[in-house]
């Protein structure tokens, strides 16, 4: 649990009373009163919540002795994100928010803030921390900038066990697709090297630029999802991207997460590029081995969509088992009973994949005849750090050699795929190479030696 009452210090000295106050609020005098109460407890029915306020329900009144929450209260101890948003638009956050209740397990004092963050719902304590920010600094410029950035528009949906997906999140949307047009028309994504192949064949399913963040002592993040170890270093400082920059400092200003890593993934063509159904590996996910276990096991990951206009977006999928819809002889058939989500992703949107649903189910972007291209910028939290190989990074980061070129820039004449046997014996050229056989034995050599240091 975060520390108590975080969006009350933000927004006003109203919201920071003492904590042994009496209950506030006044009790329900009126049948409509008591419908309102219920209706933010057990509904997101906003209209039904409108309707009743139409009838002259009172925002500050509440479901009376012993409990005193007014409908802010039960909004937020009930877990009800798009009822919260709606009553704040409508002023219950000057109203009530600094009202304390009836003491509960999850909250000493009984404040909304402080029930929302006691029993876990994450998207409530957003959409209330975000609204005390700008109530506090709406006099000043910089409100009015993080306004026009976020906004109780970016209401979610709840996806799975405890993610959340909302639709409007980006206003400054054009701006982030303008510079993902801007990075495949400058060539600056690339073919990453598959592992477990003899001469480093080049993945072609999804291009993709990085960026890490380093620690204390300058190592950089490592995320291993099936590359080769030389691409280990791939990507560039995240400090060097004004945009990625700024959604990681969002993140960590609206959902409390520190994330040192971001790849920006380009679905250029429907069926050439796709997300095979997976899990993300952190710790707690099956088949998530120490040496392919780099992400924060707690944390979520934060996939930000960009889709050009005019453009039919491609389906997210969250899903039971790794099933695909036309497998081939080593793959499995997904049904339709085993589809937990799925979702076309809007342009400018985010969806917050939460730990427990990357453990318990798969996730894909399945293949998509006549499907149009797309971006998906992909946040993460790192726990494993390597030491920075310049040399090396040098070598994987060489556009001329990895630069993905998209069949659309093919057929307009802005780009070339050079043959394959000519790409290899290019690749093989370089210092860092290795075969399979050569990386097996490397891999065996480092584990003999890790056993007799023990």
């Amino acid at each position: 649990m975060s520390d108590a009452n975080p969006a009350g210090s933000a927004a006003s000295a109203d919201a920071t009373q003492s904590d042994d106050a009496e209950p506030g609020g006044t009790k329900p005098a009126t049948a409509v009163d008591l419908q309102l109460n219920n209706c933010c407890a057990h509904t997101e029915d906003v209209q039904q919540l409108h309707d009743l306020i139409a009838q002259g329900a009172d925002l500050t009144s509440t479901n009376g002795d012993p409990w005193y929450h007014t409908p802010l209260h039960q909004a937020c101890y009930h877990n009800r994100p798009l009822m919260v948003a709606a009553l704040l638009e409508l002023g219950a956050y000057e109203s009530s928010a600094h009202l304390p209740s009836h003491p509960l397990w999850c909250s000493p004092t009984g404040r909304p803030i402080e029930l929302a963050e006691g029993c876990g719902h994450t998207e409530v304590v957003r959409l209330l921390k975000q609204y005390a920010r700008g109530s506090a600094e709406s006099t000043s410029d910089a409100a009015a900038a993080a306004t026009s950035s976020s906004s109780l528009s970016t209401v979610s949906e709840i996806v799975g066990l405890a993610s959340l997906y909302m639709p409007n999140y980006l206003k400054d949307e054009p701006a982030y697709l303008e510079w993902c047009h801007s990075k495949a028309d400058n060539g600056e994504f690339l073919r990453y090297e598959q592992g477990g192949q003899a001469a480093g064949k080049l993945l072609l399913a999804g291009p993709k630029i990085e960026w890490y963040c380093k620690n204390a002592i300058g190592e950089r993040t490592k995320y291993g999802w099936g590359q080769t170890p030389r691409f280990y270093q791939a990507g560039y400082p995240m400090e060097t991207e004004p945009l990625v920059m700024a959604l990681a400092h969002r993140i960590k200003d609206e959902f409390g997460e520190t994330v040192n890593h971001a790849i920006l993934k380009w679905y250029a063509d429907g069926v050439e590029q796709y997300s095979f159904p997976h899990q993300d590996k952190a710790e707690g996910v099956a088949g998530a081995t120490a040496d392919k276990c780099d992400m924060a096991g707690d944390a979520s990951f934060y996939v930000f969509t960009f889709i050009p206009a005019g453009v039919d977006p491609r389906v997210f999928t969250l899903q039971k088992g790794n099933g695909v819809w036309h497998p081939n002889e080593q793959q499995k058939q997904l049904h339709k009973q085993d589809i937990v989500w799925e979702k076309a992703l809007a342009s400018g949107s985010l969806l917050q994949v939460s730990p427990q649903d990357n453990r318990a189910y798969f996730h894909a972007l399945h293949k998509s005849k006549g499907g149009g291209q797309r971006w998906s910028l992909i946040f993460r939290v790192i726990k494993t750090f390597i030491p920075i190989d310049p040399t090396i990074a040098t070598e994987v980061n060489d556009r001329n050699l990895y630069r993905f070129v998209s069949k659309a820039q093919v057929a307009a004449g802005q780009g070339v795929r050079p043959p394959w046997k000519e790409l290899e014996q290019r690749i093989r050229k370089q210092p860092s190479f290795t075969t399979a056989p050569e990386r097996r034995a490397a891999k065996e050599q480092a584990n003999v030696a890790k056993k007799a240091r023990h």
